[in-house]
């Protein structure tokens, strides 16, 4: 099925392979595609394990914080996270239609959206948690990706975050591996702030912090 439809809010997507596409066109090849079907099983986790010393497990795990009726994860590459989230709607974002493939292979009980982080085609205040996994330091504009994360959570709603961060030399270096900009730990929290989430729980493995916060009731 490959046809073109238009959401409530104006947005103009097309359904292909299982996912709702909103960048048809915005064909990208880089090198996670090309490994994807071995990414969950072997690049993901040797590639945490080696810079964080935790388990990949140990990362989709803390997922749980997020879990909800409706939860969405962005950044969901193969969906690894819905292993461990209770949720009734399960809903995965990414930019890579390749992953997505792989992810409705592995899991075709998701819900899968090709979308921007910058720009979650979801309404606001309508998802109960959120995952956004080894992603955020790869975003170009970090305020608006976590304003949209912010916008779509119910008041009350969590968040479960692990990225790379720039405190130590190791995240420094894997920063300019992946031509990334990581934010040092101070300037992720201080961001959560701004945008009205709450930081309930911080911690630092190897490059790699993970937070977990919840949207501001205010």
């Amino acid at each position: 099925m490959n046809s073109k439809l238009r959401c409530p809010q104006g947005h103009q997507y097309t359904i292909n392979n299982g996912f709702v596409d909103f960048l048809e066109g915005q064909t990208k090849e880089g090198f996670l595609e090309r490994i994807a079907r071995i990414y969950e099983g072997l690049w993901a986790p040797l590639g945490f394990a080696l810079s964080s010393r935790r388990s990949y497990e140990w990362m989709a795990r803390k997922s749980i914080f997020s879990s909800g009726r409706i939860v969405l994860d962005v950044a969901t590459g193969t969906g690894k996270s819905f292993d461990y989230v209770n949720c009734e709607l399960c809903i995965g974002l990414d930019v890579s239609a390749r992953l997505l493939a792989e992810a409705k292979k592995r899991r075709p009980h998701l819900q899968l959206i090709r979308a921007d982080a910058m720009r979650i085609p979801l309404s606001d205040g309508s998802i109960d948690g959120v995952i956004f996994n080894l992603a955020f330091h790869l975003i170009p504009n970090k305020t608006k990706a976590l304003e949209e994360v912010e916008r779509v959570l119910k008041k009350g709603g969590r968040l479960t975050m692990t990225t790379l961060v720039s405190d130590t030399t190791l995240g420094k270096a894997l920063g300019t591996l992946f031509h990334a900009e990581p934010l040092r730990t101070s300037e992720l929290h201080e961001l959560a702030k701004t945008v009205g989430l709450k930081v309930e729980h911080s911690e630092i493995n190897g490059a790699w912090l993970t937070i977990q916060a919840i949207k501001d009731n205010r």
